[in-house]
């Protein structure tokens, strides 16, 4: 697995994880940070793009313990909010923060260009 996509929001996660398939990735999604955390302890893919506005655990503290994991995490966050304490967290937390919808296509090509620039395993 290359991205694990994270959102409440079932639309989200087929639309995002469809174009990140169409650009040649292999994605796993969840619906809940509970559910990425159980995908994270069997594979750890090297980049993680969460909601941040979650129920029950939000994207920030999904992202501290995805960290506490594999330090090397490539992390994005994307969110429909503008602003507030925890879209100012996660600017402390991921490696960038992308807005829902409209950076939906500049995501995917994110995803592409960090991951094509990982050392390849051999």
């Amino acid at each position: 697995m290359d991205v694990l996509v994270v959102d409440d929001k079932e639309i989200n996660l087929r639309t995002l994880s469809r174009l990140l398939s169409h650009r040649g990735l292999q994605c796993a999604t969840a619906l809940s940070a509970g559910e990425a955390l159980q995908l994270f302890k069997t594979d750890r893919p090297p980049l993680v793009i969460s909601d941040i506005d979650m129920p029950g655990m939000n994207g920030v503290e999904l992202a501290l313990q995805i960290r506490a994991r594999r330090s090397d995490s490539i992390l994005f966050a994307f969110t429909g909010s503008s602003a507030g304490d925890l879209l100012e967290a996660a600017h402390e937390v991921f490696d960038r923060v992308f807005n829902k919808p409209n950076d939906i296509t500049v995501i995917v090509e994110a995803a592409a260009t960090a991951l094509a620039s990982l050392p390849v395993k051999a």
